[in-house]
């Protein structure tokens, strides 16, 4: 049942619906295109897929670079206020209770960025691979040439 219909009611939209058996039939349709697809043109479409893998890494390695670039900073950071939280101290601008929890805490805070941040730099150095899902897919499809796709819907493996 149509969400709107559900929501706003008959005056808004109609009461349609997509059946169980008309949805299996598109999806069933779109499988046997797309493996009929890759088998008749695997090249094009381990391209297609290594491009897709592609863009995927390069968001990845991004992602990796800016948390990389954050770590770095908020060390520096860190190395600041403890010399600033020193100062302090010796000045006696704040108290011995103060400054030992605060050194505590950036003590494990800077520890903490120093474990993760060799490891962060290490998955930056390590080039990526072509995922085991194009291999899968690529398997698949060679096994769908020697054998029909079928379908399998709930009540006909009694999920209902």
């Amino acid at each position: 049942m149509c969400s709107t219909y559900k929501k706003k009611g008959k005056d808004v939209c109609s009461g349609h619906y997509i059946r169980e058996v008309e949805l299996a039939a598109v999806l069933l349709d779109d499988i046997r295109r797309i493996t009929h697809f890759a088998r008749q043109n695997e090249l094009r479409f381990a391209d297609y897929i290594g491009v897709k893998q592609g863009k995927e890494a390069q968001r990845e390695i991004a992602a990796l670079q800016k948390k990389a670039a954050e770590m770095e900073r908020r060390k520096a950071e860190l190395s600041v206020l403890f010399k600033r939280l020193y100062e302090d101290d010796v000045l006696g601008r704040i108290s011995d209770e103060q400054y030992k929890l605060l050194s505590r805490d950036y003590t494990k805070e800077q520890a903490e960025l120093d474990e993760a941040l060799p490891k962060v730099k290490e998955q930056l150095q390590t080039p990526p691979e072509m995922s085991a899902a194009f291999w899968r897919t690529r398997e698949g499809t060679q096994r769908s040439q020697r054998s029909p796709v079928k379908f399998c819907t709930p009540s006909s493996n009694g999920w209902r």
